[in-house]
């Protein structure tokens, strides 16, 4: 995990927001893995509220299942993901703000790859992880034109 700043895009290894040393923007926590497709989402206008990837056993009692999601900090229409690459799909969450769980949901973009044993070396999770990422950076790039995008954003903010 590390943190990104949503203006100049600088990497921090620092474990929790701060301002950017550079520009002084509030900076978002991000998965190092996701970091470009942070970026892609951001240059489009999409509010970024966290990112994260990691894995685990799977529930299933046998091998690993990676989860990466990155969550916006607004509400979005599903509409805007027409198509996703498998396995990524469109998602909600309740926001936590000030350690208070708010009844409201934002949108999320999710991907849950399995790996079954055998297939479960750190080697072979990681290119996955790589596949799943790259497959969402190609989708956003043809999928969502960047002043397109942000004057739909606009649009659907009311300004």
């Amino acid at each position: 995990m590390v943190i990104m700043c949503p203006q100049c895009f600088e990497l921090y290894t620092e474990l929790w927001p701060v301002p950017c040393y550079k520009c002084q923007t509030k900076t978002i926590e991000t998965a190092v893995e996701l970091a470009t497709l942070v970026k892609l989402l951001i240059e489009r206008g999409f509010k970024i509220a966290s990112s994260s990837c990691y894995t685990v056993k799977s529930e299933k009692g046998v091998g690993k299942t990676t989860h990466m999601m990155i969550k916006f900090g607004e509400k979005y229409p599903p509409e805007l993901f027409p198509e996703l690459p498998s396995p990524w799909q469109v998602t909600t969450y309740h926001p936590v703000i000030d350690k208070e769980v708010k009844e409201y949901e934002w949108t999320g973009l999710a991907c849950v790859c399995e790996h079954p044993p055998g297939e479960d070396t750190e080697d072979i999770i990681n290119f996955e992880k790589r596949v799943a990422g790259y497959d969402m950076e190609t989708w956003v790039e043809t999928h969502l034109d960047p002043e397109a995008c942000q004057t739909m954003l606009t649009f659907l903010r009311g300004y």
